[in-house]
């Protein structure tokens, strides 16, 4: 069985189509052979001036785990000890850093994080 759709956004009275469509397979071993057939050409590609990337789905921790990163840029942009600071996530390294310094890093099965020197006061809610 397969299924498809698109993600929509706003109020359901006024829903607009997002830029995100999916594909559900019936098993995961059907969608783990589908994306194996893929090269790097045909996963992207453009239809109609629109590019198309096809990439499996994040999972929910992962998902969890990329909020956490951006609330704490956020949290950490506010605060006034940051004031004058540039403030960027390294996804890679899945750190914070102000000024190149890192100020709120995660490690690979954390879902929160640990802030760091100045910024250690801080919490993510």
């Amino acid at each position: 069985m397969l299924e498809y759709g698109n993600n929509y956004t706003g109020p359901y009275s006024d829903r607009k189509i997002s830029s995100v469509s999916w594909i559900e397979f019936g098993s995961t071993e059907s969608a783990r052979s589908f994306l194996n057939s893929l090269t790097d050409a045909n996963r992207n590609f453009t239809v109609a001036g629109s590019t198309i990337n096809i990439k499996p789905a994040r999972t929910q921790l992962n998902s969890k785990r990329n909020f956490s990163l951006r609330k704490a840029e956020e949290i950490i942009k506010k605060s006034s000890e940051a004031a004058g600071q540039s403030v960027e996530i390294r996804w890679k390294e899945r750190q914070v850093v102000a000024n190149n310094a890192t100020v709120f890093t995660q490690d690979k099965l954390e879902m929160g994080g640990t802030f760091l020197g100045q910024f250690s006061s801080l919490k993510l809610p």
